[in-house]
């Protein structure tokens, strides 16, 4: 099959062409239509694909994804069955899917601005771009902070209320060589270069807006580390504006939750922070006493035995953090080795904790393998001191030392 034409190049806002149908054939074991030319983008770059319709007769199709082949061959991937006596050279009508196209016009324009202003600001060159359904992403070659990265969106956002235009160029060789790029094409002929007035010139084959307008704010969400350096991840137009209305619901809500307004939030979490601080101070406190106060009641139910003191406990309310101390607490006490148990609040298991006193010459994480597998139980530790989870069916007053 030869090439298939690409009519986007000029004019990314083409959505609807005519063209002949070379065959039906597949992608990765799904029926796809190959035309003599298309104004679909197929994935590459790191850019999706392109939707929408193909009509051929009296039959729709849908098409849900576009794919390049060997030797520059694009698959229109449709839904369905195919089409029955379908013949080479009938006359196919085409529709992009508009929304689909915009946005990724949007995001590819967007990242070639912000990749280039991340260079000439701050010497961060590129090293992959993908452009998601939901989320783009720039992979950077330095580490970068949240606060550089988002001041460089600025001006890109200022570049973009400018309105510059934006065109493909196709340079001879002589205009190539004296041109600036931010970086070398990938191939050799047929050389494509993005130009954003006054400010980028860049190789690529994808489709872009014809002016910075078009792209809409830009706006970067979050950084990552990744092995080349900083992954930048952003959005751009209308993603821009669902993130930010997502954004204020969720605030909306979390103020109405707190009584307080969308623009109380803050000062109210700050303050509920420091209750929650000033609380969890106190329940420190009170557990300390507690535990203080039930290791003095169990050391005297328990007098010392040789060769140690097993003291076994079921606390099936307390947290973990509580369990903890009181097996500490109990195992102050040199000749006693504590088994303390309590139910998980979510799941329902069985927490327990295994610690012996100092002279105590027993094996805690030794005890998770023999008799605590035995009854189910999962864990282990050292020999001073172990702890696992257990089975919620559990009957607690199984759990023994003996």
């Amino acid at each position: 099959m030869d090439a298939t034409a690409k009519l986007y190049l000029n004019d990314s806002f083409r959505l609807e062409f005519e063209a002949g149908l070379q065959a039906v054939s597949t992608f990765d074991g799904k029926p796809s239509l190959v035309l003599d030319q298309s104004a679909f983008y197929g994935e590459s770059g790191g850019q999706l694909g392109d939707r929408g319709t193909l009509t051929v007769g009296h039959v729709d199709l849908k098409i849900v994804d576009s794919q390049y082949g060997d030797g520059d061959v694009l698959h229109h991937l449709f839904e369905g069955e195919v089409p029955e006596n379908l013949t080479s050279g009938a006359p196919v009508i085409g529709k992009v899917d508009f929304e689909r196209r915009r946005d990724m016009m949007s995001q590819h324009t967007g990242q070639h601005m912000l990749s280039a202003a991340l260079y000439k600001e701050l010497g961060a060159e590129t090293v992959s771009s993908r452009l998601g359904s939901r989320i783009s992403t720039i992979d950077t070659d330095k580490k970068l902070t949240l606060e550089q990265v988002r001041r460089v969106a600025a001006l890109v956002n200022d570049l973009i209320m400018e309105d510059l235009p934006i065109r493909p160029l196709y340079p001879d060789e002589e205009a190539l060589a004296a041109m600036q790029l931010s970086r070398l094409p990938k191939v050799t002929k047929d050389i494509r270069i993005l130009e954003i007035e006054g400010f980028d010139r860049t190789p690529c084959g994808g489709t872009h807006c014809s002016r910075t307008g078009q792209v809409g704010p830009v706006y970067v969400t979050t950084l990552e580390k990744c092995k080349s350096g900083t992954r930048v991840n952003f959005l751009c137009g209308k993603r821009v504006l669902d993130f930010l209305a997502a954004r204020d619901e969720t605030l909306a809500l979390l103020g109405e939750t707190l009584g307080c307004g969308a623009a109380g939030v803050a000062e109210a979490v700050t303050a509920m922070r420091k209750e929650s601080k000033e609380l969890s101070y106190n329940l420190g406190a009170v557990r300390a006493e507690l535990n203080g106060y039930l290791s003095t009641q169990l050391h005297q139910a328990h007098p010392p035995m040789e060769p140690w003191t097993p003291v076994v406990v079921i606390r099936d309310k307390d947290d973990l953090k509580s369990l903890r101390a009181l097996a500490s607490a109990l195992a102050g006490r040199e000749d006693v080795v504590a088994l303390v148990a309590g139910r998980d609040a979510k799941s329902g298991d069985w927490r327990v904790i295994v610690e012996r006193g100092e002279r105590a010459d027993f094996d805690a994480g030794g005890w998770f393998r023999g008799p605590g597998a035995a009854l189910g139980g999962r864990g282990g530790g050292r020999p001073n001191r172990a702890e696992g989870r257990f089975p919620a069916d559990l009957d607690p007053t199984r759990l023994s030392l003996d």
